[in-house]
Formats: C-alpha cells, sequence, structure tokens
C-alpha cells in the first residue's frame, strides 16, 4: 500500500496535530509512506515528539512556510481591524498551498508508481484544500481526516463573510473526498449535518492515539497529593471553573484540601490566570508552569496522582475529544473531567473517572472532593494502573492504525495508473 500523506504539522514542530499524525504514521505496517509536511520557523519546536516516526517515513518531502516580510505587518493590521479573508480562509498556512503543490507535481513526474491512496490532516484546512487539487487531477482515492470543525468551530473567530467562504470549500472537499475521518461521532455528526446521505455514509471515526511504548513510572510525591493539567488555556475554555470549585472546598470543607497542590502546565494568554481568580487561592495550593517538551509532558503526567482535563462549556452537547485526554489514558493515572457532556466526559466515565459540567459550580466541588478521596485511598491502598482496560485498548496507537489501514485498504480498488498531463499547481 503506497499512501501519499499530506500534513502540515509534523515533528519536531510543537503541535497536538504533529504528534497524533506522527504516531499513526509510525505504526502503521505493510505501508509505503510519501509524506508531504511544512515547516514554520517561528514554531516552537520540541525533538520529544515522536522522534523516531521519520524512519517510518520511505519519502519525506518538507516545503517550508513562506514567510515575505510585507506579510507579517499586513496579518497584524488585519487581525487588529478584524478583517475577513486575510489568514481565514482557510487558515493562516493559505500561502503554503502553491509550494506544496509544485513540490508534489515535481515528486509526482518522477515517481515510479503513483500513490494508491492520498491522505489529509485538518487542521490546517489547507491541507485539505491541497488534497483536493491532487484528488480532482488525478483521480486519486481519498481519506480526509478533521480534527476540529471547520466552519462553526466555536474555538475560532470567523467574520461572516469568512464562513460563506469556508463552508463552499468544505462543501468541495466533504462531497470530492472519498472518505471522512472524525475523532468523535459527535464531530462527524456535527461537520455533516447540512449534508445528505450520501456524503454522510462516508464518515467513520479514527481517534486520537497513545503510544503504548511509554512505559515509566514516575514515582509519587511521598506526602503530597498531586494533581495536573497539562494543556492550553484559549477561547472559552478556562481554568475558572477548577479555581472556583478549590475556593469552594477551602470555606466549606478545608480539610479536603491537606496535602494537595494543583499544578497547572501549559500555554495561556495573559493575565488568564489572574482574571480566573487564581490570587483568591491560599498560596502554593496551585502552581503554574509554562510548556514543557512532550516527553516531559508524560514524565509529569505518570508522576502525578491524578490528572485534570478542563473543557469549554457548551449549550449543547460537545462535539470535542481532547488528544490530550487520549494522553492521559496512556499514563494510567486517575482522570477529573470539568467538561460538558460529549464524548469527553463519556470517555472518562467509561474509565472510571469522575467529570462535572463546567457550567454547574456546585456539581465541579463536590466531584473534586470525591476524586481527591479517591486518590487519598489509592495512595493507601498502594495502586498503580487505573483506567479500563478495554476502553483503553481501543485507544492505543497500534489499534488504532489497524482501524485506519482497515479503512484504507477497503478503500483501495484496482485502477489504472494516472499519468502526469501538466504542472499540478496550474490545475488547482
Amino acid at each position: 500500500m503506497k499512501l501519499l500523506v499530506v500534513s502540515f504539522c509534523f515533528p519536531p514542530e510543537a503541535a497536538p496535530r504533529s504528534i497524533q499524525v506522527a504516531r499513526l504514521l509510525r505504526h502503521l505496517q505493510g505501508v509505503e509512506t510519501i509524506l508531504v509536511h511544512g515547516k514554520d520557523n517561528r514554531a516552537r519546536f520540541d525533538p520529544t515528539i515522536e522522534p523516531d516516526a521519520v524512519d517510518r517515513i520511505a519519502t519525506r518531502i518538507q516545503v517550508p512556510l513562506p514567510r515575505p516580510g510585507w506579510r507579517r505587518y499586513v496579518s497584524a493590521g488585519a487581525d487588529r481591524l478584524n478583517l475577513p479573508i486575510w489568514n481565514r480562509v482557510p487558515d493562516q498556512y493559505a500561502i503554503w498551498r502553491r509550494p506544496a503543490l509544485q513540490a508534489i507535481g515535481e515528486w509526482w513526474q518522477r515517481a515510479a508508481r503513483a500513490p494508491d491512496l492520498l491522505v489529509t490532516f485538518g487542521n490546517p484546512m489547507t491541507d485539505h484544500l491541497i488534497g483536493l487539487a491532487i484528488a480532482r487531477k488525478f483521480s486519486t482515492p481519498w481519506i480526509a481526516h478533521f480534527s476540529d470543525p471547520w466552519v462553526d468551530n466555536p474555538y475560532h473567530r470567523q467574520h461572516p463573510l469568512d464562513r460563506a467562504v469556508n463552508a463552499q470549500f468544505e462543501s468541495a472537499v466533504v462531497r470530492t473526498a472519498d472518505r471522512l475521518a472524525f475523532p468523535s461521532e459527535e464531530c462527524a455528526e456535527f461537520v455533516l449535518r447540512r449534508y445528505p446521505d450520501s456524503v454522510r455514509r462516508k464518515a467513520f471515526i479514527l481517534p486520537a492515539a497513545f503510544n503504548p511504548d511509554f512505559t515509566d513510572r514516575a514515582s509519587l510525591e511521598p506526602d503530597t497529593i498531586v494533581l495536573r493539567h497539562i494543556g492550553e488555556f484559549y477561547g472559552p475554555r478556562t481554568p475558572k471553573p477548577l479555581f472556583q470549585a478549590l475556593r469552594t472546598l477551602e470555606d466549606m470543607s478545608p480539610g479536603t484540601l491537606d496535602s494537595l497542590r494543583v499544578e497547572i502546565i501549559g500555554g495561556a494568554g495573559p493575565g488568564t490566570f489572574q482574571a480566573a481568580g487564581i490570587g483568591e487561592l491560599r498560596p502554593g495550593l496551585v502552581r503554574t508552569r509554562p510548556h514543557v517538551s512532550h516527553r516531559e509532558s508524560l514524565e509529569l503526567m505518570s508522576a502525578a496522582d491524578g490528572l485534570l482535563l478542563i473543557d469549554g462549556p457548551s449549550t449543547t452537547r460537545s462535539i470535542f475529544l481532547p488528544s490530550k485526554l487520549i494522553e492521559y489514558i496512556g499514563v494510567e493515572r486517575p482522570i477529573y473531567g470539568i467538561a460538558p457532556a460529549g464524548p469527553a466526559a463519556t470517555l472518562i466515565g467509561e474509565l472510571g473517572g469522575l467529570f462535572a459540567d463546567p457550567s454547574d459550580p456546585v456539581r465541579i466541588a463536590e466531584q473534586l472532593a470525591r476524586f481527591i478521596d479517591l486518590l487519598r485511598q489509592r495512595r493507601a491502598g498502594h495502586s498503580e494502573r487505573w483506567g479500563n482496560p478495554e476502553v483503553r485498548r481501543r485507544f492505543a496507537a497500534p489499534e488504532v492504525a489497524r482501524l485506519f489501514r482497515d479503512e484504507a485498504a477497503a478503500l483501495i480498488g484496482h485502477r489504472a495508473e494516472p499519468e502526469m498531463a501538466e504542472p499540478l499547481e496550474q490545475t488547482a
């Protein structure tokens, strides 16, 4: 099986998409992969992200993201004025489309055999527009994977004009692609709700995966119960519900917080923690740290008594299944989720964890107290591993790779070799 994979994100770029794409490709068996990925010199890099994934790539084509000097100033002005289209249709990586298509066209002309299957990974959604050009030119079977919604994503700010143009792009992609992969049923339903059954039937679920090869078991701190949250806060995702719950427990049941430390590790906008009320908590109860490497994040997860997931509120059933939750599953530590009804809360419950809706402060405090008590009981019983093993198995990287390979094999049929008639970028 020969795959042509387009993913702007790939290690060592420090992005959740880099981790998941590299992990999937590393665990695919019997596959020849031609990978086209980007390079953004302004991105944060992390050499600990799946460092051996590239060893499984037969051909790696790295296409740098163009960075003309004038573009930085235009982008800053457009963002300040909230102008439509610029960097939003489909996203800030749109400028990468043309050089990526040119590189793919040059490779195709030299290739001894055309790929059996095209796979594109969005975000960024520019990857799917590259896939659209390839599929239209060569009629190559195509799987398009969506980590998030393209249109109506509550974490993205969109002008009505942005939404209108992106809706046209999305429609072209989902109608042209042969199969559409999503991390959860809820995400698939949300994205495809406007489309006919003929399009909806293309969907299949391909979740994020954890690396079962990570087996380090760090020692717990002897006299402290440590809860850790690892990840970023942005948009409606904020630590405020957690801080409110801690204040409630300090007032109503201060003994619950004895020997407890909460650590928040990762990025947040300026003033996020102050606005959420961290200054109203007793000193030392909550500690914050900036980004750490991927390897260190796994070590910190494994060295915690419990792990915290915090998601934004939702007036309807949530569609998001954060990849960080899947990383949590891999280290087998108890999980407490402040998350609305949806795939994340459901999965935490299936594993045996606790959760509460971010809009219910009383419930959050009650469940947090129960969770801390659970961790103390585990300490007393010297428990190590945690989580329903059958649920965990579904998210192990070899299992997710097998699901993908089965879908790919079912899609690929006998076909004639397409021929290169003209430069690919001219047909996009």
